[in-house]
């Protein structure tokens, strides 16, 4: 291929020489350019966007950092009012920059989708909660405006997807500390979450993420980004056209690639580790995308394949070893691989002998015979055990009267479709009366098995007397764990995705056009589904079914019409734009941007600031990433250079 030189001082059409500084921080006041004033508040801008890339995963939200009018805030929303001050004293100061702000990609789907979701919340069943979205919207939009203004030039966008990913490690590493043995990183963690997720008793890593899902979302984007820098950073080729080729050549840039790898290495037992399957797809997706669009671009550009193709085994070599790890030292991995959600880990069928005659606070042993028809082991000791235990009904009216009975530990692990006999401790109730017997699990910290529909035991009637004047021996004294409270024992938290998508169907045939209202699926699910109690933290486990049934035709229609849009733009950009670093890097935001769709199949994600910040962000380098690699070019400047304008500002 040939090089297209030009004269000293002529660029591509479209590109302002003000811009053409190779300084990362931005373009240097000079005579033709912008003024010293707007040229520092470019620079102040895009360090503030770098420091909120820096924080988005660790979003301290317990307790917030305070209080304003209405709503209360965390640190990573008081950084994003920071960045919308910088953004506007660029505005303010930058008349070029408030004309870039006027042609902003994506503009018109972005004023669709906001404006639906006002006529959502003002026609929708559920309102309240409409302010809390159109801010989450409007803050997604500051992120994708300020990516778009201050990542003018390669090395700004490149420092700035390092920072994203380097965020994003840290985190990893945060979360991987919870599975050292012998250190609880709980109290260290207590800001972003108020408990760890856990599956059947196992911890789901979540780091500093509120849950384990969000974790996995976010290392799910981050992985892709990293492989795209690991491209660049194996290559000096690449490396030559984002600064001088010697500050970076020999022992610097392996020791980035190493650093690189090692942080892909992290990053992806840690995203094993959240147990998320949908997760482990869309990095499936992000490799496949890497494959097709290297193969598709290696005719005119032949030396690209082996360079990418090489650090994508590198990479997946890496991947694959974590999970392996993972998938030998972790049996809950593998169960949690097979199964939607815990419920059908809890079965149990349990045989007692019947009770003998009973007086008030009387402590007796009865045998009991169980049988494990679940899929998981039942652990006999650790720190999250299951015993033997009892619930005490009224036997006229059904109501619990005495919940927590005592604990009988088992004398082994018991496996799946074996049985196990113990002479159960049952202490009658403390006043005379008649009673029905409800054995149970329980598994400590966790659940009870009848929470789980997975007890099977039958109940009986006893009549208990009054209190004997000379009692049995007391119960013996046991160092058990907390019990488990009963406002846990219920299971609202793991509702089938096919029952939240039948309620979800309801709401919408009921409000087709404007929707239920943002957010207002979870505060509604309960009077759709026919049930009186739900977690009002559930969501439809589906991103487009949850636009749907919240915005209604006009906001689903407008966030179909934008996620169109972002991906046609992305795709384009690969087939047509010159190959060189940044167009790697472009793959892997690409690559990002599919899995996070695709795994929006089964999850929903934007109510997460962590992850819709980091979807905006991705969202601005997909769209924009061939103008940002032309510093000074406007939104649509770049389309209109010659292919050998574009090739001049790219490897040949």
């Amino acid at each position: 291929m040939s090089i297209v030189t030009r004269p000293a001082g002529i660029l591509p059409a479209g590109v302002d020489a003000r811009d053409s500084a190779a300084s990362p921080l931005g373009p240097a006041s000079n005579a033709t350019g912008e003024s010293r004033v707007a040229s520092i508040a470019g620079r102040v801008h895009f360090i503030v966007l770098v420091l909120v890339l820096l924080m988005t995963p660790f979003e301290a939200g317990y307790q917030p950092v305070g209080r304003f009018l209405w709503a209360t805030y965390t640190n990573l929303e008081v950084a994003m009012f920071v960045l919308a001050g910088a953004l506007l004293f660029k505005l303010a100061v930058d008349a070029a920059a408030r004309h870039r702000l006027i042609r902003l990609p994506l503009l018109l789907p972005i004023l669709a989708l906001l404006g639906a979701c006002v006529v959502s919340t003002l026609f929708g069943e559920y309102k309240s909660l409409g302010v809390q979205f159109i801010y989450r919207l409007l803050m997604g939009v500051l992120i994708f405006a300020s990516a778009c203004e201050a990542l003018r030039g390669k090395r700004r966008l490149v420092l700035a997807l390092g920072a994203f990913v380097f965020a994003g490690s840290v985190s990893a590493v945060l979360g991987l500390l919870e599975f050292a043995p012998g250190l609880n990183m709980q109290p260290y963690l207590r800001a972003f979450k108020p408990q760890p997720t856990t599956v059947g008793g196992m911890v789901r890593l979540s780091g500093s993420f509120e849950y384990a899902n969000g974790a996995a979302m976010f290392f799910e984007m981050t992985l892709p980004v990293l492989m795209g820098l690991a491209i660049i950073f194996s290559s000096e080729r690449l490396l030559r056209t984002l600064g001088s080729s010697s500050a970076l050549g020999g022992r610097r840039r392996l020791a980035a690639l190493v650093l690189l790898i090692t942080m892909i290495l992290v990053t992806s037992m840690a995203l094993v580790l959240t147990f998320s399957r949908a997760s482990l797809l869309g990095v499936l997706i992000s490799l496949v995308v890497f494959w097709v669009v290297s193969l598709v671009r290696s005719r005119p550009d032949r030396w690209v394949r082996p360079v990418v193709w090489r650090a994508l085994g590198l990479a997946l070599a890496v991947m694959v070893l974590s999970g392996l790890f993972v998938f030998a030292t972790q049996p809950m991995f593998r169960l949690r691989l097979t199964t939607e959600n815990d419920r059908n880990w809890y079965g149990a069928t349990l045989t007692a002998a019947p009770l003998p005659e009973l007086s008030a606070r009387q402590v007796v042993t009865v045998p009991v015979t169980l049988l494990n028809h679940g899929q998981m082991t039942w652990p006999a000791g650790g720190v999250l055990p299951i015993h033997v235990s009892y619930h005490w009904l009224s036997a006229t009216q059904g109501v619990y009267l005495l919940f927590d009975g005592l604990r009988t530990p088992l004398s082994r692990d018991v496996a799946p479709g074996e049985t196990l006999s113990v002479d159960a401790i049952v202490q009658a109730p403390p006043k005379a009366g008649d009673y029905r017997l409800q054995w149970d699990l329980v598994h400590e910290n966790v659940t009870w098995f009848e929470g789980k529909q997975g007890m099977k035991a039958e109940m009986r009637t006893y009549h208990v007397g009054a209190e004997a004047a000379i009692q049995n021996q007391p119960p013996p004294q046991t160092s058990m764990p907390p019990p488990v409270a009963l406002e846990t024992n219920t299971d609202l938290a793991s509702v089938g995705r096919g029952q939240l998508w039948r309620a979800a169907f309801a709401m919408f045939k009921a409000h087709p056009i404007t929707g239920v209202g943002p957010d207002g699926f979870r505060n509604l699910y309960g009077k759709y589904a026919g049930v009186d109690q739900w977690n009002r933290n559930i969501y439809t486990n589906n991103m487009y079914i949850e636009m749907f049934t919240n915005l209604g035709l006009l906001g689903g229609l407008a966030f179909l019409w934008l996620s169109a849009l972002i991906l046609w733009c992305a795709i384009r950009s690969l087939m047509r734009e010159p190959v060189g670093p940044v167009w790697i890097a472009g793959i892997g935001v690409t690559a990002a941007l599919v899995a996070f769709y695709v795994h929006g199949l089964v999850d929903y994600f934007l109510f997460s600031t962590p992850i819709y910040l980091a979807f905006w962000f991705l969202v601005a380098v997909a769209v924009g990433w061939p103008r940002m690699s032309v510093p000074g070019a406007t939104s649509y400047s770049v389309l209109r250079m010659t292919a050998d304008d574009r090739r001049q500002t790219a490897i040949n």
